[in-house]
């Protein structure tokens, strides 16, 4: 009777130790499923990779676009610049000419009053 006590206390303990350590390993194993699930864990299930890569392909790809976009926009914004700078720049010509005009104008007129003085005087 003894024996078989300790021998029925040692499997309940056997059975006890067991049962915990399925657990754990069910356990373990749900965090690994969930972990391959999200993408956490250090592996990956080969279609999740695959679809994961087919998806940064489009993302390289739309994002190049919107480089390129972003390259031809600027390229017309420094032509657009630099057509302004050419005017700008032209402007100060013509007036800086008109500037020139205006005084040999307002010399041309203040000599042709003095002539006419000069006529008028002489008359």
């Amino acid at each position: 009777p003894e024996g078989r006590a300790s021998w029925g206390s040692t499997g309940t303990s056997l059975a006890s130790h067991s049962q915990e350590l399925a657990h754990r390993c069910r356990d373990d194993l749900r965090r690994e499923l969930l972990q391959a699930e999200t993408g956490s864990g250090s592996w990956l299930p080969r279609d999740q990779l695959e679809g994961q890569l087919k998806q940064a392909a489009a993302d390289a790809g739309q994002l190049q676009e919107q480089v390129s976009r972003l390259e031809r926009d600027c390229m017309l914004e420094r032509e657009k610049a630099q057509e302004a700078a050419h005017l700008r720049q032209r402007v100060q010509e013509l007036e800086s000419e008109q500037s020139k005009h205006g005084s040999k104008y307002a010399a041309l007129q203040r000599e042709l009053l003095r002539s006419r003085v000069q006529d008028t005087a002489a008359t």
